[in-house]
């Protein structure tokens, strides 16, 4: 069985497709596909091993078992979670990097803004309980 190929989009020199809609397209056709952990890993973004822990998480995407040792993740189910998922505040910096800042030319370099979301994540979680 021939896989079902992408669709033709004209990316290169001399075309005007642009990015957005190539993935609009990549996107379109992958929505009703299963991928393997591996797949499903690359469509959230992240690596295998943190895969491996979100799904042991409640309300994540259970996998389609095709036999005994074979299981696979609906692409349109992983992409709704994601959708689910809090977004990321933007976190003051803590306080122990805060006291270990570099000084240079006697003064400290400018605090930088974290975007991680893992405290606004464990507060949500808290708060849940």
């Amino acid at each position: 069985m021939k896989p079902a190929a992408f669709p033709s989009v004209a990316v290169g020199p001399g075309t005007r497709a642009s990015q957005t809609s190539l993935e609009a397209a990549v996107r379109e056709r992958l929505a009703s596909h299963a991928v393997d952990v591996v797949g499903a890993a690359l469509v959230l973004g992240i690596s295998e091993r943190q895969f491996y822990e979100l799904r042991k998480r409640e309300g994540f995407p259970k996998a389609r078992w095709l036999s005994e040792r074979v299981s696979r993740y609906l692409v349109s189910e992983l992409v709704a979670w994601l959708a689910e998922q809090p977004v990321c505040a933007a976190a003051a910096e803590p306080a122990q990097l805060a006291r270990g800042r570099v000084y240079r030319s006697g003064r400290p370099v400018a605090p930088a803004r974290s975007t991680d979301c893992t405290a606004t994540v464990a507060a949500d979680a808290k708060a849940a309980r």
